[in-house]
């Protein structure tokens, strides 16, 4: 799904720092701070990369963990939950989905470009996707959505 959201992202730069929040497995957070060129600090902001005086849109990817969970479990039966529905086994599908969604929908529109974690460029998903009827959460049970933002590049 492709959601046109001019004008109203909310932009709040310390939604860079949750990189930076311990989850299981990394009590310093996420091991890409610092390192990955595409998270923070090392990304530029969303004003720097995207122009914000022109259309942009988010791209939504919807997944059912749940549904995605029971099927791993009957191929699985002895695996736990946490198995079950480990990123490991669901995550890259998805972000393929999201990069075909973004890639068909750039396609000969050179001046149009995207990002996949505009929460590393200061954009609050959380916020902006609640104006759409789209929210999120952080404890994920069910289904989760994957958002890109799309748009004019700066100069472009």
């Amino acid at each position: 799904m492709i959601i046109e959201v001019t004008g109203s992202i909310v932009i709040d730069m310390s939604v860079r720092t949750w990189c930076t929040l311990p989850y299981p497995g990394h009590p310093k957070g996420c091991p890409n701070f610092g390192i990955s060129d595409t998270c923070p600090p090392k990304v530029k902001t969303v004003s720097e990369i995207f122009d914000l005086e022109k259309q942009h849109w988010f791209a939504v990817v919807e997944f059912n963990l749940k549904n995605h969970a029971d099927r791993m479990k009957m191929l699985h039966p002895a695996w736990s939950q946490k198995q079950c529905t480990c990123c490991l086994y669901w995550q890259n599908g998805v972000r393929k989905q999201l990069r075909k969604l973004c890639d068909d929908f750039i396609f000969n529109k050179s001046f149009l470009h995207y990002t996949l974690i505009p929460e590393a460029m200061g954009v609050n998903v959380f916020q902006t996707a609640r104006r759409y009827g789209v929210t999120l959460t952080k404890d994920i049970t069910d289904k989760l959505y994957k958002i890109a933002l799309i748009g004019n590049k700066h100069g472009g």
